[in-house]
């Protein structure tokens, strides 16, 4: 029988520990597992709900004609979602596997909707080196996002080195911070039901990532103690209700003025997506 959501909430609802964390590769090199990622991201995949919630989320904090620095960019699915929902930004997107920048910057030369494509740029680096990547020495960051890519870092290590690399931008532009990943699971039971519900009609290669990234997964409490240690100001941090497998954080952003006139709001998106967005954004109320 195909597991279903009521079995994954009571689950974790009777569980009360995190199962342990055992780290996924830094780096998602091989080609197969990066096409695979990118094609969840396409614009009827599992994750367009998800980047639909997290572009808003930026477009709320960044102002008109704003810097984004994207750490973990992948195939770019994400970034240009962001730029059709807002295309006066400029995007820095950070990547460190090279089969990802291949596959984003081939799909962005023939993304048709995306006119001003000089104003994304990829570079291909460590997220926890950003003050060693020269173009960012003089490049104002308005905003750092992070969507689904922290739970690849090693360890706590590489974590609190992250944050310490966030805090030099909060503290030399005043950058605002959003972060979306996976919360670790409390049943060591999740992380094998969950792509069977939510992402049973992707690739088994995508199922076999999804289940190895929530077992990767820091915990809220993990990620707390890391932005804490640089007294970084939390405007909000937030685990999913019910389906506790996702979290986010927004730092620095308290006095940020909430403007949705330059959102474009003309992206065909399917019913069934519309609605998983909605959904996402019921479990965080």
């Amino acid at each position: 029988m195909k597991p279903n959501i009521l079995q994954l909430i009571l689950l974790e609802s009777f569980s009360n520990k995190n199962i342990p964390r055992i780290p996924e590769p830094m780096i998602m090199s091989d080609l197969e597992n990066a096409k695979s990622f990118d094609e969840a991201g396409d614009i009827y995949g599992a994750l367009v709900p998800i980047y639909l919630f997290a572009a808003e989320k930026i477009s709320q904090m960044t102002p008109y004609s704003g810097t984004v620095l994207d750490l973990g960019s992948g195939s770019g699915q994400f970034i240009f979602l962001l730029k059709k929902l807002r295309p006066d930004l400029k995007i820095i997107c950070i990547e460190l596997s090279s089969e990802m920048i291949n596959i984003a910057i081939s799909k962005l030369s023939t993304n048709e909707d995306i006119t001003n494509k000089e104003e994304i740029k990829f570079i291909n680096s460590d997220m926890t080196q950003l003050q060693n990547i020269e173009y960012l020495k003089n490049t104002k960051i308005d905003t750092i996002s992070s969507i689904f890519s922290i739970h690849h870092l090693p360890n706590e290590l590489f974590l609190e080195k992250l944050f310490e690399e966030i805090s030099f931008f909060i503290k030399r532009d005043d950058s605002k911070v959003f972060i979306f990943d996976h919360a670790r699971p409390f049943s060591k039971k999740t992380p094998d039901i969950f792509p069977k519900i939510f992402t049973s009609n992707l690739s088994l290669i995508f199922q076999n990532d999804s289940k190895n990234s929530l077992i990767a997964a820091f915990t809220i409490d993990e990620i707390l103690s890391k932005i804490k240690k640089f007294k970084l100001s939390i405007t909000k941090a937030k685990r999913s209700k019910l389906i506790p497998l996702y979290q986010y954080f927004i730092l620095n952003n308290e006095n940020a003025k909430v403007n949705f006139s330059k959102l474009n709001k003309k992206i065909a998106l399917s019913f069934v997506t519309r609605t998983q967005y909605f959904q996402l954004r019921g479990l965080f109320l």
